[in-house]
C-alpha cells in the first residue's frame, strides 16, 4: 500500500503534516485539532447564553427574562451581541447600559449599542512578534494616493 504525505506550512512555527493512505485519497477529512480556537467564544445556545450572561451580569435576571420575551424571533442574536459589547467596553459601562435600557423598556442590543458607542472602547491591544502597537489615527490628504497612482504625476486626471 502507497502512502502520500501532504505537508502545510502556515508559518514558520506552525507545521501541519498529514499522512493518508491510497484508500483516503479524494475524501474529506476534518482534523478538529486543526479549528481549536477559531470558533468565536460567545456560546450559542440558550442555556449556554444564559449562563455566559449570568455571570457578566448576575444583577441582571429580569433584563435576561425580559429580553427573551421581548425579542420573540431571535433573543439569542442580541444576547450574543450584548456579550460581545462586554468584551469591547468596560464592564461598569455595559452595565450601565442595560440599567437605562430597562428604565425605557427597550431589552435590545441596539439600544445598549447605541448608549455604549458614546463612550470609548477599551484598549485592544495589537501585536505583532510580541510588540505592542499602538492605536492612532492618521490623517492624510487622498490627493497623496492620487500622485501615487499616476506614478508621481500630479497633472493627470
Amino acid at each position: 500500500m502507497q502512502a502520500s504525505v501532504d505537508t502545510i506550512i502556515i508559518m514558520p512555527e506552525i507545521k501541519i503534516i498529514r499522512i493518508f493512505s491510497q484508500e483516503e485519497k479524494g475524501m474529506t477529512i476534518m482534523n478538529k485539532e486543526h479549528y481549536v480556537g477559531l470558533r468565536k467564544k460567545v456560546p450559542r445556545t440558550k442555556a449556554m447564553l444564559e449562563k455566559e450572561f449570568m455571570e457578566l451580569f448576575p444583577e441582571e435576571p429580569r433584563f435576561f427574562e425580559a429580553l427573551i420575551a421581548q425579542q420573540k424571533h431571535n433573543p439569542l442574536y442580541h444576547l450574543q451581541a450584548i456579550i460581545e459589547m462586554a468584551e469591547l467596553y468596560p464592564l461598569e459601562a455595559v452595565r450601565d447600559a442595560i440599567v437605562l435600557a430597562r428604565q425605557y423598556n427597550t431589552y435590545s442590543f441596539s439600544f445598549i449599542k447605541g448608549i455604549l458607542q458614546q463612550i470609548q472602547p477599551k484598549e485592544v491591544p495589537t501585536t505583532i512578534a510580541g510588540i505592542v502597537i499602538p492605536r492612532i489615527d492618521v490623517k492624510r490628504d487622498l490627493q497623496e494616493y492620487t500622485i501615487e497612482l499616476n506614478g508621481g504625476d500630479n497633472d493627470r486626471n
